[in-house]
């Protein structure tokens, strides 16, 4: 709740007008008892304030330093390495506290941590971007929207470069997630980043592919609009599928090839449209979509389409 809403729902539940006019408005009462009430607002921050919310980065400062004053944007982001273990720890605590058994997956004392982000339009900032983290260990929990927790938010498109550069940090971050293992609450705790659901664009961003009108308009393989409509087609690694997965060092070593052309026509003297014209039909001739190196690595092979919703998608999965 913001600040008026508080303070409506605070007096509504707890206090009524006095009965003489100009007079002050008074507690209720139940058999000449006040009733309980929430905390005035006021009280309720000097408290809020008081909660160690871990260390948190801003966009600003960090994403967007070398960025013209146009293109910088405002936001604030978790860092992972620090949020992660705080996380793990609560919910131990809480496991230990109430009845609710944590799902472990035949992988003791692994928490398998969901990742996910999209853009969306807000009002006078035109879009806002956000990424959440979550632990499918909850079980059925993950489904409410208290179980997945804001790790960035910023008001800017999410294809925009400081969302880029967030990304790559958070590579970095789950690279080294990954090898360590943690003491936290008296146990050895380790994490794998289990599952990345994401929308068809938000996942053509990350892979660092052509947007999904492009000939080869799939993420997750190399079918082409040229035979789409094929009935028969099998999708699989083997030979005698159709369609394949598109290899990882395939896309990397595509994407460097597309980096050295872009180089070379960035010095040639035709129109912008053509330049584009350009990359995107060498990009077609190596059939491919890729053109740049994945923004999440080999990661990349944990995505998955969301099927209508993020949690729509975890309740499948689950």
């Amino acid at each position: 709740m913001g600040k008026a809403k508080y303070r409506s729902v605070y007096q509504s539940i707890s206090m009524k007008k006095g009965v003489k006019k100009g007079s002050k408005q008074q507690r209720l009462k139940v058999m000449g008892c006040k009733i309980p009430s929430l905390l005035p607002y006021n009280k309720l921050m000097e408290h809020v304030k008081t909660i160690d919310l871990g260390k948190i980065g801003n966009v600003r400062e960090v994403f967007c330093a070398d960025l013209k004053e146009e293109e910088k944007v405002n936001g604030c982001f978790r860092y992972l390495t620090d949020f992660l273990p705080s996380l793990a720890s609560l919910y131990l605590t809480l496991e230990q506290q109430t009845e609710e058994r944590l799902l472990w997956f035949n992988t003791p004392n692994t928490f398998q941590v969901v990742l996910g982000g999209d853009g969306a339009p807000f009002g006078k900032d035109e879009s806002a971007t956000a990424w959440n983290v979550s632990f499918l260990n909850r079980g059925q929990h993950i489904l409410s929207s208290n179980e997945n927790f804001l790790i960035f938010g910023a008001n800017c498109s999410e294809s925009f470069v400081p969302v880029q550069r967030y990304v790559k940090h958070l590579l970095q971050e789950m690279t080294t997630v990954k090898g360590k293992t943690y003491s936290i609450n008296g146990k050895d705790i380790n994490f794998k980043f289990a599952e990345f659901p994401n929308n068809l664009k938000m996942l053509a961003f990350l892979a660092g592919e052509l947007s999904l009108r492009a000939r080869y308009f799939s993420t997750f393989g190399n079918v082409s609009t040229a035979d789409c409509t094929h009935v028969k087609g099998t999708f699989g690694a083997s030979p005698g599928n159709k369609w394949k997965p598109w290899a990882y060092d395939k896309r990397v070593a595509v994407a460097r090839e597309v980096e050295k052309l872009k180089k070379q026509v960035s010095k040639q003297k035709v129109s912008e449209k053509t330049k584009r014209k350009k990359v995107t039909d060498f990009i077609s001739s190596q059939g491919s979509r890729q053109e740049f190196v994945p923004l999440v690595g080999k990661f990349l092979d944990r995505t998955h389409r969301t099927v209508a919703s993020k949690k729509q998608f975890l309740s499948a999965i689950i």
